[in-house]
């Protein structure tokens, strides 16, 4: 407000969650079944906070790790 520019910061909808992660999947080179990913995802973003891109990175960062 100061300088007279307002930023909007909203969180996905399930339907858009779901697309980033399946992105970010694909961007990352994470095989798995589409289901299971997104039923993991479903789960992290439960118990993580909620849809936002940034429980959609953190999640796939996860699964980077742990496959590694």
């Amino acid at each position: 407000a100061r300088f007279g520019v307002s930023i909007y910061y909203g969180s996905p909808d399930k339907k858009q969650f779901n697309e980033i992660i399946k992105g970010l999947a694909k961007k990352n080179n994470i095989v798995m079944d589409e289901a299971k990913l997104l039923l993991e995802a479903n789960k992290w973003e439960v118990s993580h906070g909620g849809l936002s891109g940034r429980n959609a990175a953190q999640f796939i960062n996860y699964l980077s790790y742990m496959e590694n």
